[in-house]
Formats: structure tokens, sequence, C-alpha cells
């Protein structure tokens, strides 16, 4: 008898100890689109389990013991409405779990769709928004950045489109896709040029992460107007030039001017009435003759291009980095080669000369010997072309008063040099501008 109550107690204990049946898994839901596919549902259970399904889905494996995946697999929707189904797991006597399947249908498109955007030429952001009934993606060009590829429904994705660095627009299309139905958001950023006076410049981010122009200003401001005798002491613009047989000829032509733009004195390009030397160290940035924005270089940044540049008044040592952008080691300074290949595109005007107030002013005559060029192209241009900065240096009681400018030099051993030098205020210079950053 204490045998038989012993047997009967432990079989009492084993069955007392048996746990309950689990089954679940890691999702309630699956959606497809119209060309079906494969997913993968994680099965968690501690004992056998099974799962039923209509024919629309196919459930591999459809059985299992424990912890499984399995996938589901539907084909090709290819009627004009959504399809659904339910799957079932059940596990001995856990309560069933049940996942919903979707398909959508081959008509699934955009409801609504919209495209917005900002932006110039130094960049584009924008969003599209829409309403889907359906899984979407969208595709990028190169260049673009989109914050998703991929939804469902209705969905909003912000973009943005790089600057552009060039005189035509650029032009970007993001395809939208859903279902059989396809949207373009077509995203244009403009050119790199900047109008201004009735002219249009273009103009570049160069790698000191500032926008420079890329032509000589060729701007007029109200009430002056510009002189065919660099003698002239009382203008303050003149036409550009060129040397042909050795003579200076005077250009009045549209096309030359808007290639070499006009020659001013420091007064006209820092617009001032004078220029006092106890304030004009106060004047280096200024906007000067240059659109709203936009400024007067100065030394420093200029510096930054070609990395040589003759002292200021307190250095020790005349600068010499070469660290700068277009700085090249043979010229101990920038090279023109450097600066055209960057796209800043140095002009070579040459200038209206003056090196002191009693001096005559007159056309620099020099050219650029085929010898003395790496790029052949500029012979027979003026040699000494001067881009003024709006960067004072000094001043000798009645004789001059000096800017920095970038001057070139040609020559057997220098080639197509750049490097800030010394300037006359009265000299007629190349004017260039940077976008204030």
């Amino acid at each position: 008898m204490k045998k038989i109550l012993a047997i009967m107690l432990c079989a009492a204990a084993v069955f007392a100890c048996k746990p309950e049946d689990r089954v679940s898994v890691d999702t309630n839901e699956l959606k497809f689109d119209y060309k079906g596919g494969t997913e993968q549902i994680r099965v968690t259970s501690n004992t056998e389990w099974s799962v039923t399904s209509d024919p629309m889905v196919t459930v591999s494996p459809s059985s299992g013991v424990g912890d499984m995946v399995v996938s589901v697999s539907i084909s090709e929707n290819t009627t004009i409405t959504p399809r659904t189904s339910t799957l079932v797991f059940t596990a001995g006597s856990a309560p069933a779990v049940t996942v919903n399947v979707t398909q959508y249908s081959n008509t699934a498109s955009f409801q609504k769709f919209t495209v917005t955007y900002s932006g110039d030429y130094d960049g584009v952001t924008g969003n599209v928004s829409f309403e889907a009934d359906g899984p979407w993606t969208v595709t990028a060009p190169d260049g673009i950045t989109v914050s998703a590829t991929s939804g469902t429904g209705n969905g909003s994705v912000d973009f943005t489109a790089p600057e552009n660095n060039t005189d035509e627009s650029a032009l970007y299309e993001i395809i939208f896709k859903c279902g059989f139905h396809q949207e373009i958001a077509q995203v244009l950023v403009a050119p790199a040029i900047l109008p201004y006076g009735g002219e249009q410049y273009s103009i570049r981010h160069m790698p000191d992460g500032k926008w420079w122009m890329t032509e000589p200003l060729c701007y007029i401001p109200e009430g002056m107007k510009a002189s065919e005798d660099p003698t002239d002491n009382n203008a303050h613009i003149w036409y550009p030039y060129a040397v042909e047989n050795g003579n200076v000829v005077v250009k009045t032509d549209e096309e030359t001017i808007k290639k070499n733009g006009y020659l001013y004195d420091m007064k006209t390009i820092l617009d001032v009435d004078e220029i006092k030397p106890e304030t004009a160290a106060s004047l280096e940035g200024v906007q000067g003759i240059c659109p709203d924005g936009w400024h007067v270089p100065t030394r420093a940044e200029y510096l930054a291009l070609c990395g040589s540049s003759n002292k200021a008044v307190g250095e020790d040592n005349a600068p010499d980095n070469k660290d700068a952008f277009f700085y090249d080691e043979a010229m101990k300074g920038g090279s023109v080669v450097k600066f055209n290949e960057g796209g800043w595109n140095f002009v070579p005007t040459g200038a209206r000369s003056k090196s002191s107030y009693s001096g005559a002013g007159s056309y620099s005559k020099n050219t650029i010997a085929e010898a003395n060029t790496e790029d052949k192209s500029l012979a027979g241009l003026p040699a000494l072309s001067y881009v003024a900065t709006s960067t004072y240096y000094n001043f000798k009681e009645g004789s001059n008063l000096q800017f920095f400018a970038l001057m070139s030099t040609f020559t057997t051993k220098l080639p197509g040099k750049l490097a800030l030098a010394y300037m006359h205020a009265e000299t007629g210079s190349q004017v260039r501008c940077v976008r204030n950053d």
C-alpha cells in the first residue's frame, strides 16, 4: 500500500510540474506589394506547433517543435483589389496567435503628390509629401540625399540638393514609385551666376570655402563714367585696353568690357570720397563697389589662395604659405595655371599704372612673351595686372598711399606668378568681389 501511494504522489508531482503550452510570433502583420515575395516570421514555442493559411499564402515549414523561423510567400496580385489573409498559429492548449497578411493591388498609386523646396546656387533643401495606397520607393540621383527610400501608405520625404558650381542650371529628378504608378520630383538648382548692374557674373565656390566672382567687374556706379585717357587724374574709371604692335589701343566694345572689366582707382573701389591715411585701415572688407552681400576681398582672403605677399607694416617676414590652395613651389607663390584650374579664371587686364600723386598715369604696355608663360594662350596680353584688395599698406607724405593688390608676374623664371604686392591708390586695377560668409 505504501509503495502504491508513493507512485501516485510521484505521478502527481510530475503532472503538476509540466509547463503550460506557449506559442508567439515576432510580428502580427505582414504587408506585400503587388509583386508578391517572401517575408519571415520567428516562432517561439515550448512545444509542437502548426500554422494554417488559405491558398493565397504559402508557409514553410507549416509546423514544427520549439523555436523556428518560417517563410511566408505570396504570388503576384494580378487583380485590381488588395488581398488579405490570416495566418493562425496553434500549439497544444496555448491560445491561438494570428498574423494578418495584406497584399496591395497593382493599381496602388499616389493620391496626392506635393513638392516644395527653396535655395539657390549654393544648394537646395525641400520636401515631397504624398498620400499613397500602397508601398512606395524612392530613387535619388547622384548628389541628392533623401530621408527615406521606401515606405507604405502616406509619406513625407526630405531631400537635399548640392550646390551648383557652374553657370548652367542643374536639374535633378527624384523618382517615386507606388505600384505601377510613378511620380517625378524635379529639383532645379540655379546656376552660379550673380546679377549686378545689368550684368551677370559667373561665380564659383573656391577651396577656401568662399564664393568668388570669376570675372572682372564691369560696373559703373551711378553718376560716373569711364575714361579713355589714362593720364586723366580726374577720372576714376578707365576703359580696358590691348597692346597691338607696341601701341596701346583702348577698347570700348561691349565684348572686351565684359571679358576684361573696367580699371578702377581705390576711391571708386572702396566707394569713398576720400581716402585718409588715418582711416584707410578701417576700410578693409567693405562692400565698396561690390553688390549687396559681397565685399572687396582682403589681403588675407587672397593670401589663402596664393600664399605669397610683400610684408605688411609690423611683419618681420613676408608671408610664404605653402598650404595656400593655388600655391606653386616653383613660383614661390600663386600660379596662374593653378588659379585657372581651380576655376578662379585669371584675366590679364593690365593696369592704369600710377606710382605717385604727382606722376602721370599710363596704361602698362608690357606684354606676356610666349617664353614667359606656361599658358601659351596668354601670350601678347598685358603682363602686369593688379586685382585690388581692400587692405591698406602704408602712406608716404606727398608721394604715395598704397594698398595691397594681387599682382601678376610673367618672366622666364616666374612664368605666371600671382602674389600680393603694393599698389598706389590711384592705380587703375581690376576688381573681383567675394561673398560675405
